[in-house]
């Protein structure tokens, strides 16, 4: 919609093409769950879950590993 307002080189394009596909698939369910304090846990494992199988590797490596650091509650 307002593509035409900034100049972008490709990168940065893709940049923000990478970023706005990994809001959609994986985050803003991650986000409108977050409330649910009943189902944290069942969500974040899902969220790692969909954060491990994303196909763009550098931002599945990425915010797993940041991911796992906020689950020290999840136990055996």
């Amino acid at each position: 919609m307002f593509r035409d307002q900034f100049k972008l080189t490709k990168t940065e394009e893709n940049g923000v093409r990478e970023i706005a596909a990994f809001a959609v698939v994986v985050y803003l369910r991650a986000w409108m769950t977050a409330p649910l304090v009943v189902d944290a846990p069942l969500n974040d494992f899902r969220l790692m879950g969909r954060l491990l199988t994303y196909p763009h590797a550098k931002i599945s490596s990425a915010t797993s590993k940041k991911l796992a650091l906020h689950l020290w509650y999840l136990s055996e």
